[in-house]
């Protein structure tokens, strides 16, 4: 491909930092729905608004999850440059 190289090996260590990244989101997401339910939980919530609270929260997990979809398609995107990039410089 005439124009751009791509670096196998630089590109294969961004990849598997992508990976590693969208990992420790998918498991803090997971962790943060496990915050959600002790904060909200009747023997710890304190104030008013709790239902308030657990809207905003609940939109804040849908953003938090809507970016680790948007982050694995960029890795797929990501992987399948690379495996094209690969398979035409053979």
């Amino acid at each position: 491909m005439s124009g751009y190289s791509i670096e196998p090996a630089a590109a294969s260590q961004a990849i598997e930092q992508l990976e590693q990244i969208l990992g420790e989101l998918r498991a803090e997401i997971g962790r943060l729905s496990s915050v959600e339910n002790d904060l909200l939980s009747d023997a710890n919530w304190q104030g008013p608004n709790k239902q308030s609270f657990r809207s905003d929260f609940s939109a804040y997990l849908a953003a938090a999850a809507k970016l680790h979809d948007n982050g694995v398609e960029h890795l797929e995107a990501l992987q399948g440059i690379v495996a094209s990039y690969i398979q035409n410089e053979r």
